[in-house]
Parts: C-alpha cells; structure tokens; sequence
C-alpha cells in the first residue's frame, strides 16, 4: 500500500495476480465485497489493471 505524500489522501495498493480469472475471482467473493462498505463517504476506487513495460534505457520490464 502507499500513500500519497503531504496531506494527500490517495493511497495505492498494488498487488500482483496469477491471471485475470483469479482477481476476477478474488473481487467477487462476498468478503472482499463486504469491505467496500467501511469505506469512507466521498471515497472513489478505480480498480486498474497494468502490465509491466520496459522503457528502453530507463528501466526493464
């Protein structure tokens, strides 16, 4: 998990899946759903999903 620096309230968990299928799986099981209702009122999630891309002489992928 991180957060932003300063007063900023975005935090941004990033977690590593097998597949598509297992996230899919994961997100619909009735305890990851109950956790979306303790968040907090005004709070926004924007589930992303990325791949790793390599950037010729800046980093690897």
């Amino acid at each position: 998990m991180y957060r932003g620096i300063g007063d900023s309230h975005v935090l941004t968990n990033v977690a590593v899946w097998e597949n598509l299928t297992c996230l899919r799986n994961a997100f619909m099981t009735e305890k990851f759903q109950s956790t979306l209702a303790h968040y907090p009122d005004g709070a926004a999630a924007y589930p992303v999903i990325m791949r790793k891309q390599a950037v010729p002489a800046v980093c690897v992928g």
